[in-house]
């Protein structure tokens, strides 16, 4: 089995591949996205080696939609 990818790895391949086999895709399953303080949290679990982990989502700013007084 390979190295397990660092947290920063597994961020810098925008969390499409297990971090400790390196599958991919259908091999992976998602659970729901929980709120957990300024944080989003998702288990994920890879069916090829079973391995389980929490893929961390961070607030990091926001993008306008519509500006308050927009369109009137």
């Amino acid at each position: 089995m390979p190295e397990p990818l660092s947290s920063e790895g597994y961020a810098a391949s925008g969390g499409r591949v297990c971090p400790f086999c390196g599958e991919a895709g259908r091999f992976l399953t998602r659970g729901p996205l929980r709120a957990q303080g300024a944080a989003v949290v998702q288990r994920i679990a890879c069916l090829a080696c079973l391995a389980r982990w929490r893929a961390v989502y961070e607030l990091t700013g926001y993008e306008a939609e519509e500006e308050p007084g927009a369109g009137r």
